[in-house]
């Protein structure tokens, strides 16, 4: 399980390689952290979500798949919500690693 946190402290995401799913918890500068929904996006059964990155004004979420080779994109919603926009297939075999800007 990998995890990023947004810009403004509020969220974190979590990729659960396992379910094929995305976790969104809801925190705050008090360091509390709470879950916002267990399943809040799934990437398709058997797609392994191996990393994830935030754009640089956290409005965006990626997630690599390593079970179907691709890099999800995520928007990500003043309350937390996550919609996917695109989805794009085709990295090479042992992509391991994600970075967005």
């Amino acid at each position: 399980m990998l995890g990023v946190l947004t810009n403004n402290g509020k969220y974190i995401f979590t990729t659960n390689a396992g379910s094929g799913s995305i976790s969104s918890f809801k925190t705050n500068h008090s360091e509390d952290i709470a879950v916002l929904n267990a399943v809040a996006a799934a990437t398709g059964t058997n797609s392994s979500p191996i990393d994830a990155a935030l754009s640089n004004n956290s409005k965006f979420l990626y997630v690599l798949t390593s079970g179907n080779q691709a890099i999800s994109a995520f928007t990500i919603g003043n309350d937390g919500s996550l919609g996917q926009v695109q989805v794009e297939t085709g990295l090479p075999i042992g992509t391991s690693g994600l970075a967005a800007k």
